[in-house]
C-alpha cells in the first residue's frame, strides 16, 4: 500500500462517508487476525489481504556521512514517542564512539509527540540553559532546564521544515536560543498550543 492509494472498502464495507476513527477501528484488530483492504491506485482497484500484527515504530534512524571536513553523524528523528529518547541516546553514543566531528539532526516533517521526550532529548545536547517553560491560567510557571548531562558538545545543525511542529519546535528553539545549534530549513509549522 502506497501514499496516494485510496481505501475504498474494509472487508467489503465501503468507506464512503465513513468517519476516519471508524475506519481506523475497523482496520485495527487482534494480532494474527485478517482484514482485506480494497484500494484504488490510479485506475486500478486492488484487494490487499492483510494479517494484523503489532507494529513497533522506531523514531530514530542514523548513519555516518563522510565529507572533506570529517565524518558527520546524521540522525533522523521522525516523532517524539515514548522510546525516542532512549533511541536518541543510543544513536549519539554510537556515533561518538565512531569519532564523528559533528552532527546533523533532521526534524523535517516531525509532527511532535511527547513534551517530556523533547525535554529529555534537548538535555542530551545542552549542558545548561532553559529548554521550555509553561504557564497555566493561575500564572504558575514550570521551567525545564538543561542539567549538565549533555552527551556531546560537537557542532550541531538542525534541519526543519513546514511539517516540523510542536515538540520539534521546542527542541529546535531551545537549541537555537542557547546557541547550541544552527537551524537550517524553512519556517516551521507554528504550533498554537
Amino acid at each position: 500500500i502506497r501514499a496516494q492509494d485510496v481505501i475504498l472498502a474494509i472487508d467489503g464495507e465501503s468507506t464512503e462517508g465513513m468517519d476516519l476513527s471508524d475506519a481506523v477501528s475497523k482496520i485495527r484488530g487482534p494480532v494474527g487476525s485478517d482484514v482485506t483492504l480494497t484500494i484504488r491506485r490510479g485506475e486500478q482497484e486492488i484487494d490487499f489481504p492483510i494479517t494484523r500484527a503489532r507494529i513497533e515504530i522506531h523514531p530514530v534512524r542514523y548513519n555516518v556521512q563522510t565529507n572533506p571536513e570529517g565524518d558527520v553523524g546524521y540522525i533522523r528523528l521522525t516523532q517524539f514517542s515514548a522510546n525516542a529518547a532512549s533511541e536518541m541516546s543510543d544513536a549519539i553514543e554510537d556515533l561518538e564512539s565512531q569519532s564523528v566531528s559533528g552532527y546533523i539532526l533532521d526534524l523535517r516533517s516531525n509532527p511532535g509527540g511527547l513534551l517530556y521526550s523533547s525535554i529529555d532529548i534537548a538535555r542530551m545536547w545542552l549542558d545548561e540553559g532553559g529548554i521550555v517553560s509553561t504557564v497555566n491560567r493561575q500564572g504558575v510557571v514550570d521551567e525545564e532546564e538543561a542539567n549538565n548531562r549533555a552527551l556531546t558538545d560537537k557542532p550541531l545543525v538542525v534541519l526543519v521544515d513546514g511539517g516540523s511542529a510542536s515538540a520539534s519546535e521546542i527542541l529546535s528553539g531551545a537549541l537555537q536560543d542557547n546557541e547550541r545549534a544552527i537551524v537550517v530549513g524553512t519556517q516551521t509549522f507554528g504550533k498554537g498550543l
